[in-house]
């Protein structure tokens, strides 16, 4: 896997506030974690659609580098996400969607981003 991205910020989503938006955990992440950004397939995102699930962007994540601080990947956890590239801005992302890939030793994380203020990582 080639890391073209860092996840500059992880956070658990764990419980909601009276207002219904997400309320979130401690940040997880402690360093930089390389992950491989992916701009999804119009045929991938519009498959997804159909299973209600939204797909703005997609990450590979090596599992053992979630291991390492002890977290299992879950749908509604926050990330942030900054690519390697020049003057790159970072995203902020709710995961919608979490699948193993191969023999599981890396994590696909399908990603939607975040609209709103609400919560901020």
């Amino acid at each position: 896997m080639m890391s073209n991205a860092k996840l500059i910020s992880l956070k658990t989503q764990s419980g909601a506030t009276g207002l219904g938006e997400p309320a979130l955990g401690d940040e997880l992440v402690t360093h930089l974690v390389p992950v491989q950004l992916i701009n999804p397939k119009a045929y991938r995102v519009e498959t997804d659609r159909q299973r209600d699930i939204r797909n703005d962007a997609m990450i590979w994540i090596n599992r053992s580098q979630l291991d390492v601080i002890g977290h299992e990947a879950q749908v509604g956890d926050r990330l942030v996400i900054k690519p390697n590239t020049l003057n790159a801005t970072e995203t902020e992302y709710d995961v919608t969607d979490v699948n193993a890939r191969g023999i599981g030793n890396v994590l696909e994380l399908t990603l939607a981003v975040r609209d709103d203020n609400a919560g901020g990582a």
